[in-house]
């Protein structure tokens, strides 16, 4: 599998403007596992002053087998996941 990262940023002035995706497929072999991340934020940024604000959105599936035997059918478990977080950064350049 690969790893997927596009995003950029416009600048104008001292605002900036920012927007990015991101998909981690499962590290481990024969899963199919996935996560996607978008992700858009905005901030100013002064002479000696910075200040971000972004919002990032998660969503993840995950899908096992809990019992596997010859004698059942397998049973395929789908566990999906959303998480949204607020983020601000702020830093002084000196």
């Amino acid at each position: 599998m690969l790893n997927v990262r596009v995003g950029g940023e416009i600048a104008y002035d001292i605002f900036r403007f920012r927007a990015g995706l991101n998909r981690l497929p499962s590290p481990y072999l024969n899963d199919d596992s996935s996560r996607f991340i978008l992700s858009g934020g905005m901030g100013f940024r002064m002479n000696k002053f910075y200040l971000d604000f972004a919002y990032r959105h998660t969503k993840q599936e995950e899908r096992y087998y809990p019992y596997l035997t010859d004698e059942a059918p397998i049973q395929e478990v789908l566990s999906e996941f959303s998480t949204g977080s607020l983020l601000m950064t702020m830093g002084f350049k000196f």
